[in-house]
């Protein structure tokens, strides 16, 4: 399969900028490879001056005209594939959609005993509402017709106070000053299937989908540009920026919830894209042998279905094992999907029931803080100077005006790169 290496769009102002990034990523590999990974600040700082030069660096500034568009088009695959091909054969006639977005944020007040950064996600998904403060209720045709007025953009919360005031989430761990708007980092976008009353109907999926900028994506960029992450590996792509999820019921156990997915898969790539099917599946805490005999059973499925068995015996499709990140429990599926030249990732979940993926996760709020926590924690200690500089120099292209001065302010003795210059100086986590 085909990716491009970090996401981009497909028009001239995308390719010259992946482009750029290719050229600039090879100059910074060959600086740290001929003056070493913990080159003393002043090194870095002379040798980053020369690589990321102010013509160099405006290649960057298309970043804010492209990031939306990229919002776009991974809206329109969730919409046209993931809601269409999963959610719209489980909707009945008088069904509808509801509309609500989740986001994840940081407490920027005092510490925190048991979450010294601040990480928080909001309690609640926020539905869309009319002018009763009643969820509204949309078509298929309504969110492909209106998805621009109905899915809460990024662009429109970093711009608007009051929609950054209602999706905050809000920390309660202040008695004296009562709940605190935390820093919006991320925002998902969620869609289920209700009924006439608006309530959630038992059995069907739940899907959501979610762009990765900003905060997130930043050190992600830097991590590309150096060809090393935090814990050393190196880092060849930036895969997960475009990221779909769905919950599948119990309805779909088995084999069923297979059937469906290798079926999106077939109209996906030989249908939409005429692509090769290397790396699409990769099977999350499953063995070698689960992997097998799933593939195995699938393929004697040509009897009953004769699309899917034959779509299994490709030999450019490989079922993939792999561990499951830390802190989750059970198996689940990545599924890696081409649109328009981008990759993204489908992650199916078996649910269980209404509390089956809180249960698959084990206490989702704790095992989440902690992942941040643990994540962050990584950050501070593995990445080198040369991370940090590129990060201060990256920031105002990939940052919003909402983001920049508290983002400065929280990392701001790593970007200029002072812990890096006096080693025995302790720094504390600020907020």
């Amino acid at each position: 399969m085909e990716w491009k290496p970090i996401p981009a769009t497909n028009d001239e102002m995308g390719e010259a900028y992946l482009k750029s990034v290719t050229v600039l990523r090879d100059l910074i590999i060959d600086s740290i490879d001929a003056h070493g990974e913990n080159a003393h600040p002043d090194v870095v700082e002379s040798t980053l001056d020369t690589i990321l030069s102010k013509s160099r660096l405006d290649v960057f500034g298309t970043w804010h005209e492209q990031k939306p568009k990229l919002e776009e088009i991974l809206i329109q695959h969730f919409i046209e594939v993931i809601v269409f091909l999963n959610m719209e054969q489980e909707r009945q006639k008088n069904h509808r959609y509801q509309y609500s977005v989740a986001t994840e944020g940081r407490c920027l007040e005092e510490h925190h005993r048991d979450n010294p950064y601040g990480f928080i996600k909001i309690e609640k998904p926020i539905p869309n509402t009319d002018e009763n403060e009643r969820p509204k209720l949309y078509t298929y045709n309504d969110l492909v017709n209106d998805w621009r007025n109905i899915f809460v953009l990024d662009t429109k919360i970093e711009s608007d106070q009051k929609l950054r005031e209602k999706y905050a989430p809000k920390c309660k761990q202040h008695k004296k000053k009562g709940p605190v708007d935390a820093l919006i980092l991320t925002t998902q976008h969620q869609l289920r299937i209700v009924d006439e009353d608006g309530k959630y109907v038992e059995g069907t999926n739940i899907s959501f989908c979610r762009v990765k900028s900003g905060v997130g994506y930043l050190p992600k960029k830097a991590e590309f540009l150096t060809g090393r992450r935090a814990d050393g590996t190196p880092r060849v792509s930036i895969d997960d920026t475009l990221a779909e999820l769905s919950r599948e019921h119990e309805y779909y156990n088995g084999i069923g919830r297979w059937v469906k997915a290798i079926r999106l898969i077939g109209i996906v790539i030989s249908e939409m894209e005429h692509e090769t099917m290397d790396d699409v599946i990769k099977l999350k805490g499953y063995s070698q042998k689960e992997a097998y005999e799933l593939r195995k059973v699938l393929e004697n499925l040509h009897d009953i279905d004769r699309d899917i068995g034959g779509l299994i015996k490709r030999p450019d499709l490989e079922f993939i094992p792999e561990p499951l990140p830390e802190g989750k429990k059970g198996k689940f599926a990545e599924i890696w999907l081409p649109y328009k030249g981008n990759k993204t990732c489908w992650q199916v979940y078996h649910d269980l029931g209404e509390d089956s993926y809180a249960q698959m996760l084990g206490d989702e709020k704790s095992i989440h803080v902690k992942y941040r926590i643990e994540k962050e924690e990584n950050m501070l200690k593995g990445f080198t100077p040369w991370h940090w500089s590129i990060i201060r120099r990256l920031a105002p292209y990939f940052l919003s005006e909402y983001h920049q001065d508290p983002m400065g302010k929280i990392y701001e003795p790593y970007l200029n790169l002072d812990v890096f210059r006096k080693p025995s100086q302790v720094i504390s986590s600020q907020h």
